[in-house]
Order: C-alpha cells, then sequence, then structure tokens
C-alpha cells in the first residue's frame, strides 16, 4: 500500500518537472540570439570600391564602442551602430559616374542595418546555402529625418536590389555544423538581381506628428558585409 502512494505522489512531481523543463526550452518558431563581428568590405564580389563603406577603424563588434549586431531570435540581421555611444559610424557615398545628382547632405546620426525576416533563420543556414532577402541601411540626422537606403526594404524601393546572404564557412574543418560566417552583398545572381547594388533612397520628415515619405530616387550603392559568429 505505501509503495502505491509514493507512485501516486511521484507520478505528478514527474509531469511537473516535464512540464517545466519544455517551458524553459526554446519556443517554436524561434532560434538562438548570435551576437556578431561586422567587417564591412573596401570592393565588393566584382572588386567594385564600396560605397557604403566603414569608418575605417576596423570590424564592428557586438558590445564593443556602443555597437550592436545580432542574429535576432527572429532570424532576421540587426546592426546598430551607435546602440550605446557614438564612436563608430558608417559613411555612405553617392557619386557613382551612374548616379543621379546627390540627395541633399544629412548628418550621419544613428545609422542603422535591418534585413527583412528571411524564410528560414540566417543563423540556422547551412555551409553554401544562400538567402535573397529585404535590407535596409538608414540614418537619422539627429532630428526628425530618417534616410532609408532600401534594397528592397522600406518606402520606394521598386527596382531595387535584393541583399543575397551566404554561409561561407561553418563549424568543424569539413564545414559541417552550424554556419560561423556569413557574406551579404546586393550582388548580381541572375535569380534575386538582375541589376546588383541598387539602393532606393528615401527621407522620411516627421514635421508635428505627421510623417511623409520623400522618393530621394534610385542608386547604385555596392556594399559587402562580412559577418562572424562573435
Amino acid at each position: 500500500m505505501r509503495t502505491k502512494y509514493l507512485i501516486l505522489f511521484a507520478a505528478p512531481i514527474l509531469l511537473l518537472s516535464m512540464i517545466g523543463s519544455l517551458t524553459l526550452g526554446q519556443k517554436p518558431g524561434t532560434s538562438n540570439v548570435v551576437p556578431l563581428r561586422v567587417t564591412i568590405e573596401p570592393t565588393d564580389s566584382s572588386s567594385t570600391a564600396c560605397k557604403i563603406c566603414s569608418d575605417g577603424l576596423g570590424e564592428y563588434i557586438d558590445g564593443v564602442d556602443g555597437v550592436s549586431a545580432s542574429f535576432t531570435k527572429s532570424g532576421w540581421l540587426s546592426v546598430a551602430f551607435q546602440d550605446r555611444a557614438t564612436i563608430r559610424t558608417v559613411n555612405f557615398d553617392y557619386s557613382l559616374p551612374s548616379n543621379p545628382p546627390p540627395p541633399p547632405a544629412l548628418p550621419v546620426v544613428k545609422p542603422t542595418i535591418t534585413s527583412s525576416i528571411p524564410t528560414s533563420s540566417l543563423q540556422d543556414m547551412s555551409y553554401g546555402m544562400t538567402q535573397c532577402i529585404g535590407l535596409g541601411w538608414s540614418h537619422t540626422d539627429g532630428s526628425n529625418i530618417t534616410r532609408n537606403h532600401g534594397f528592397q526594404f522600406g518606402p520606394h524601393v521598386s527596382g531595387s536590389s535584393y541583399a543575397i546572404i551566404a554561409c561561407t564557412a561553418a563549424a568543424n574543418p569539413d564545414n559541417s555544423g552550424q554556419c560561423v560566417q556569413w557574406t551579404v552583398e546586393p550582388k548580381f545572381d541572375g535569380t534575386c538581381n538582375a541589376t546588383p547594388s541598387v539602393a532606393g533612397i528615401n527621407d522620411r520628415i516627421v514635421v508635428r506628428g505627421k510623417a511623409s515619405d520623400n522618393d530621394r530616387g534610385r542608386y547604385s550603392m555596392p556594399f559587402k558585409l562580412t559577418l562572424t559568429k562573435k
């Protein structure tokens, strides 16, 4: 009889333990956040000089000098170059011969990169896998204007290129296992992009609480990112 009571007492405890372990586990549809080291390369894969370029101070590292850089739990890319300080920045150059006249000059304050939510989480890509994603490089003027350089991301991006992300290295010598390095660039691939590196420039201006979007045109803005798991 005593054994019977012990079994009846132990069963709910075991059930609660199992429920607890499931509750503490990863929620369905999410991935582990992956902090990143970000390098803005001086040229893209075709050896074209960058037009969205580094500040010349080396790689941008999550948690260092005010930078926040990661693949989020929802699987998209998020980089804030001045998340907690103003030490690091990014340079935007509109001077390619094929570009229209430059848009109005703005200070570059709080530059960010934001991607669209991909088909599958970017941190869960396997070696050699590629995805075409929307990507926006934006910054404010320190006041009421936010400028977005949209690669199929944001307003006024019709005719712009997609950003193409590729897993270029994975754990283990044979590149099996979790992806640890990625490249991102709006290059020509014949599928997602017939024309490379085209960004739609938009200025969102807020006046008295009302926002208006101003199409500044399409610009050739080549860039290349190398992302490495921190």
